[in-house]
């Protein structure tokens, strides 16, 4: 897994910018397993950042991927950043639309007293947007634009193709 950021669309301080997020799970007899596709767009909707769980098998469903790739990306933006997640995950939309205060101050427990699944990652990325000072919002997918990044990210993770946007081997 990794994620690839480029140094050029940075140089100039932290910029506001959108982390569209593809999953994709496999449930072939005895296996249960996901992988994921994201790019990191600029503004003016230009790629700056790709990650890929290419040739890694991750157990568990989608949101074992969607967690991991929001924490490389997390990982890899400059301090100060502005990020917003996008993906259709409408549970993890939901729960990251919240702040890191307010998943805290309720111990990371849903209304019904029952821990959040997935709730080590909620406190990962909690403590990453805290200790890199970054300005985290989440959503659905909106428009044409959006829900084309979605299809094509799909199409690379059911292709695998070698050479990601950089031109770097994935």
């Amino acid at each position: 897994m990794s994620f690839a950021l480029n140094p050029k669309a940075v140089q100039n301080g932290s910029p506001k910018t959108r982390l569209v997020i593809a999953t994709n799970h496999h449930t072939a007899p005895g296996t249960f397993h996901c992988d994921y596709e994201s790019r990191l767009l600029s503004e003016s909707n230009k790629v700056i950042g790709c990650g890929s769980s290419r040739n890694e098998c991750i157990e568990g469903d989608n949101t074992k991927a969607f967690f991991l790739a929001v924490i490389e990306a997390l990982l890899a933006v400059p301090v100060a950043s502005e990020m917003e997640l996008v993906s259709p995950l409408q549970y993890a939309v939901r729960e990251l639309s919240r702040t890191a205060e307010q998943r805290r101050a309720r111990d990371y427990v849903k209304s019904d007293g029952s821990l959040l699944e997935d709730h080590a990652a909620y406190k990962r990325i909690d403590e990453i947007v805290e200790a890199k000072q970054i300005v985290l919002s989440a959503r659905a997918p909106q428009g044409y634009d959006e829900m084309r990044h979605m299809k094509e990210l799909k199409s690379e993770l059911r292709k695998h193709p070698k050479v990601g946007p950089f031109g770097v081997a994935s």
